[in-house]
């Protein structure tokens, strides 16, 4: 059984991979669904609508057939409280009415969850 630690560390392991060049606020998402981890992270370019982590990892889960999502943890850089977004809220509403939302305090030492 993956943990939420475990999840957690995933997340803030694909926020380090995040291309932020305009706004440098990173992002990582760890979405666990059919018992897999599906990475994602944010990727912003120049003069088109940016990519954010859930997104990616919700986008990564659904490639692979996976639609069974249990949780999800969101590791951003700087303020906590914020992940994830509306937009994303809703994508992630596609596919589950239950999702477990775990999101990084900024220190990385702690985290909070949400219904």
């Amino acid at each position: 059984m993956i943990t939420d630690e475990e999840l957690m560390t995933v997340a803030r392991d694909a926020r380090s991979h995040a291309y932020a060049p305009y706004s440098e606020y990173r992002v990582g998402a760890a979405l666990l669904a059919n018992g897999t981890i599906y990475r994602g992270t944010n990727i912003e370019i120049r003069g088109a609508a940016p990519i954010h982590a859930e997104m990616l990892a919700t986008f990564n889960a659904v490639l692979d057939g996976a639609t069974d999502f249990q949780r999800i943890a969101v590791s951003p850089s700087g303020i906590s409280g914020e992940a994830p977004c509306g937009q994303c809220q809703y994508i992630l509403a596609e596919f589950t009415t239950d999702l477990r939302i775990i999101e990084d305090t900024p220190n990385d030492e702690s985290f909070t969850e949400y219904d």
